[in-house]
């Protein structure tokens, strides 16, 4: 992988039992997203797209100038 590219992954692999063969795919965010996706009525994956597109969104780029320069972006949660 190139150095300068960073990635983070939507989901991730979970044993889902010792017992069992088969992997469980878990979204891969803190107990707190998961009770915000809750009271929403979200899943993760919408969290996931929220956030891209956040970050691809040029009036967001700009108002967010300095925090992106220091690779410490923050993205808005809707209440609905």
């Amino acid at each position: 992988m190139d150095r300068s590219a960073s990635v983070f992954p939507a989901a991730f692999c979970e044993k889902k039992s010792l017992l069992q063969d088969s992997d469980l795919l878990a979204p891969n965010q803190t107990l707190l997203a998961h009770n915000y996706l809750s009271s929403l009525g979200a899943v993760g994956s919408e969290l996931f797209s929220h956030a891209i597109a956040t970050l691809h969104s040029p009036a967001y780029a700009s108002e967010n100038e300095g925090a992106l320069k220091q690779d410490w972006p923050r993205i808005p949660l809707p209440a609905t």
